[in-house]
């Protein structure tokens, strides 16, 4: 909201208008927030929300945030939604940051990434860095990411993070199989 209040300031739109806005957006199913993840209340109240929009097509109208991975991220938060998951996003003080925290009877109990395209070095070591961090702070030994097309299953020091194409996941319809790679 803070960067929706300043973006003109020509015409300054206080805080307070632009949450009576998302409230009514969220209201109307037109878009729905995502929370910061803390056992901390006060830490998940002062970070910013994640705004997803319940249609890809009006994020591409809208196109606040152009980019092909902010429709698969987007797409993805739909479908944790539709399945009925409670979930966050997470960020370490470094800035690394997983883009859902799946909860399951009030634990982590997984861990997802979303990345279009994972074959440039510096891509896939970033996000399974931020991935392997997240897993470690949360005592979790299996994550995912979700890719456009890639698939293999990365190991690391007795972890696993299986990469899976995004329609695969979206396919299967089973809880249990989100982490496999098939």
């Amino acid at each position: 909201m803070n960067k929706m209040s300043r973006s003109d300031p020509s015409q300054p739109v206080s805080k307070n208008t632009i949450a009576n806005y998302i409230t009514y957006l969220e209201k109307s199913f037109f878009l729905f927030q995502v929370m910061y993840y803390s056992r901390n209340v006060k830490d998940q109240m002062q970070y910013p929300r994640k705004i997803y929009f319940t249609d890809n097509g009006f994020l591409k109208y809208l196109s606040f945030r152009p980019g092909e991975s902010r429709f698969l991220e987007n797409m993805a938060a739909v479908e944790l939604k539709r399945r009925g998951h409670e979930f966050y996003y997470w960020k370490n003080l470094k800035g690394e940051e997983v883009d859902f925290v799946i909860m399951e009877k009030d634990q982590v109990r997984k861990l997802i990434q979303v990345s279009v395209d994972i074959s440039q070095p510096e891509t896939k070591e970033r996000e399974v860095r931020a991935l392997l961090k997240a897993m470690k702070h949360f005592g979790i030994t299996d994550g995912l990411i979700l890719t456009n097309d890639s698939e293999e299953v990365i190991q690391d020091n007795g972890v696993e993070i299986a990469v899976k194409p995004v329609w695969k996941w979206l396919l299967d319809t089973s809880i249990s199989n989100e982490y496999k790679v098939k």
